[in-house]
């Protein structure tokens, strides 16, 4: 289409003579001309590409996290895309070597997958795993705290007895001792 429009570099014999064929079958795309630099249709045709471009990107970025953290992409709703554009958007900026060959922008230009792999590779790394870190360690600790044994101002609870029957000590010597002979009880059965 961009040839039959003219826009681009001038075509080469072969797409010429297709270019006239065209023609020939469409009159009306005879119409179109030849636009030239800074025409508006040029302008409007490269802003209609790039958008495209970007929307495409962004849709691969949530489609890749939703993978990613293991949720459905229907359940990401639209602050949350809007949010990894915006974070795909800085990590093409934050490149720390712009002036490579092989540089952020020119793979965002190219729709590189592997780019939208990183930028997700990064930013579950800043803010998903540390999250789910701090979770199971939460987790963990409600478990340990269910577990553990009154420590203060309680001296009279019931320890453990191998016996059925709960005891009551008025001091920790005497718990100390209950539990010795529980555990030789236990140790000789």
């Amino acid at each position: 289409m961009a040839v039959m429009m003219g826009i681009g570099p001038q075509p080469d014999p072969e797409q010429e003579r297709v270019r006239q064929a065209m023609i020939k079958l469409f009159p009306e795309l005879g119409n179109l001309g030849r636009p030239q630099a800074g025409d508006p249709r040029v302008e409007q045709v490269e802003t209609t590409l790039w958008r495209r471009h970007a929307a495409d990107m962004s849709r691969m970025a949530v489609d890749v996290f939703a993978r990613t953290v293991g949720k459905d992409v229907k359940d990401i709703g639209q602050g949350a895309t809007r949010r990894l554009a915006r974070e795909l958007r800085g990590f093409i900026e934050d490149d720390p070597q712009p002036d490579a060959p092989y540089s952020r922008m020119r793979r965002y230009e190219e729709a590189d997958p592997t780019l939208i792999d990183e930028m997700v590779s990064e930013l579950t790394g800043f803010y998903v795993q540390p999250a789910q870190v701090q979770q199971n360690v939460g987790a963990a600790g409600q478990v340990q705290r269910a577990r553990s044994l009154p420590s203060a101002g309680v001296r009279t609870a019931p320890v453990p007895s191998t016996s059925g029957q709960p005891k009551t000590f008025a001091n920790k010597k005497e718990r100390f001792a209950a539990m010795r002979q529980d555990l030789l009880a236990q140790a000789q059965a």
